[in-house]
């Protein structure tokens, strides 16, 4: 996972992340980018003392903190809107930065369609981009 920027990969499908994060001192910053109130829950034990858990993904289940984990490491939660014009300059700017490249998927424009339903549904397994043969 280097080639996408990581120094350190924890795969939470075959190992327990909150003790591996533990294990490396604890995430300063957590960024919860999926749209899963459980997954965000179960990862907060995983902070540093003064980290922060940033949710970007959006569920409708409420995530639940415990309120000792976040006293007695002075933790904290917090949204971001994301997705506006200066996130995304951000972003690229640290991919310059880190030479991180994006791992990609691309599809002739006619098939549109299927690749939108694709995207939609979560099938899609890297970023999906149309060309069109120029």
């Amino acid at each position: 996972m280097s080639r996408l920027g990581a120094r350190q990969y924890i795969d939470s499908r075959s190992q327990n992340a909150v003790e591996e994060l533990t294990k490396l001192g604890g995430a300063k910053v957590i960024l919860g980018t999926v749209p899963s109130a459980k997954a965000m829950s179960s990862i907060l034990g995983g902070l540093a003392v003064n980290g922060k858990l940033i949710m970007i993904g959006v569920s409708e289940e409420p995530v639940e903190v415990p309120p000792a984990l976040y006293v007695t490491g002075r933790r904290s939660l917090v949204g971001w809107p994301a997705g506006t014009s200066i996130d995304s300059q951000d972003t690229l700017s640290f991919s310059v930065m880190s030479d991180v490249r994006p791992m990609t998927e691309a599809y002739p424009l006619e098939h549109a369609v299927e690749v939108y339903e694709q995207m939609m549904s979560g099938r899609a397994r890297f970023r999906a981009v149309l060309t069109t043969g120029h």
